[in-house]
Formats: C-alpha cells, sequence, structure tokens
C-alpha cells in the first residue's frame, strides 16, 4: 500500500505497467460534467493520464485526491495541505484527514469523480 500525499515524494510499487494501463483507460473514458469542456493536445494524447507521474518503478500524485486501487495496489492520495503535518499518519489521523475532505466536499458544487464500469461492477 502506497500513502502519497498531492506533489509528494516518489513511492515505490510493484507493476508500474498494469497501473499505468489502468489510470489510462478510466481517463479515456472519464465523463465531464460540462459538455462544453474542451482538451488540450496532451489530454487527447492515448498515453495521457493525469493521476500520476511515472518514473521507473515510483510514482508520485499529481493534482488529484483520492484512492486508486488495482490487483496488485492499493494506493491513497492525500491533499497536500497535510503533508507537512502528518507525513505518516496513524489511521485515527487518515480518519482525521478523510473528516475534513468529507467537510470539504460538503459545499463543493461540482464533484468530478472518474470511476470506470469494471471498477463499479465489482462494488457489492
Amino acid at each position: 500500500m502506497a500513502l502519497l500525499f498531492e506533489y509528494g515524494k516518489w513511492q515505490s510499487i510493484v507493476n508500474k505497467n498494469a497501473l499505468h494501463q489502468m489510470l489510462k483507460s478510466i481517463w479515456k473514458q472519464r465523463m465531464f460534467v460540462e459538455t462544453d469542456t474542451e482538451l488540450t493536445e496532451i489530454e487527447t494524447d492515448n498515453h495521457y493520464q493525469p493521476f500520476l507521474q511515472f518514473d521507473d518503478n515510483q510514482i508520485r500524485a499529481n493534482n488529484f485526491v483520492g484512492f486508486i486501487q488495482n490487483s496488485e495496489e492499493v494506493i491513497e492520495i492525500y491533499p497536500k495541505v497535510f503533508r507537512q503535518h502528518l507525513p505518516n499518519p496513524s489511521k485515527n489521523e487518515k480518519m482525521l484527514m478523510l473528516r475534513h475532505i468529507f467537510y470539504w466536499f460538503s459545499y463543493c458544487r461540482k464533484w468530478n469523480l472518474p470511476f470506470n464500469q469494471a471498477s463499479l461492477d465489482t462494488i457489492d
């Protein structure tokens, strides 16, 4: 399991290729809330995905917060505002960070959660 903060340190992962392919697939299948959203040239590239940066078998989070899971990896990405105060959070501190995030969601007008059908099918 990897714990990342936005724009934080590099972390090692098990299978770079599988994770990268999954993230590209999710990005290609995303649905925009606004239909008039224009994509930049890099976003239309088949290899583009904005969630993580890859370097060999290491990853670093970009400007996204959330959880990523495939058959070999579980990755938690938290906002950069928590990085300085909680570099190695305990379970209770993670719960506190999640409570903050859900509080922020309570006054957020637009959510953009990129799910793909395969990930939704596995939820019971």
